[in-house]
């Protein structure tokens, strides 16, 4: 029952509740029906780095997902998907993407124009892999 509630209302556990209202599960709908390119410009013009490090990192999984490199799934954690991904040389490059990701996203760090940038190198680093 525990695990029920905490696989749907996270928020309760956490201690900091900022972080709890900023969780947010990622849909089949919210990967393949947004326009990243668009989003990220967006974002980028209000100045919003931490939604474009969210950004870059779905639009990434998006586009190794149409590649069959990994498989899409809600229930995964973004650590599985570096564990999944085909070919493993690119595992390096999608790890740092990913830790990027999670420091941003659930550990309070911040982000910058610089970080972003920095996910933007080590995307085009995995998509050449292509």
């Amino acid at each position: 029952v525990i695990w029920f509630i905490w696989k749907k209302r996270p928020s309760l556990f956490l201690r900091n509740k900022k972080l709890g209202m900023d969780y947010e599960e990622v849909t089949e709908e919210e990967l393949y029906g947004t326009d990243f390119d668009r989003a990220l410009s967006d974002a980028l013009a209000r100045g919003d780095h931490r939604a474009a490090v969210r950004l870059i990192y779905l639009q990434t999984l998006r586009q190794i997902a149409d590649l069959e490199w990994v498989s899409f799934q809600i229930f995964k954690t973004p650590t599985e998907y570096v564990y999944e991904l085909k070919p493993q040389s690119l595992r390096p490059p999608f790890r740092n993407l990913t830790n990027i990701f999670l420091h941003v996203r659930y550990g309070n760090y911040r982000a910058t124009p610089e970080l972003c940038h920095q996910m933007r190198d080590l995307q085009q680093q995995i998509l050449k892999g292509a």
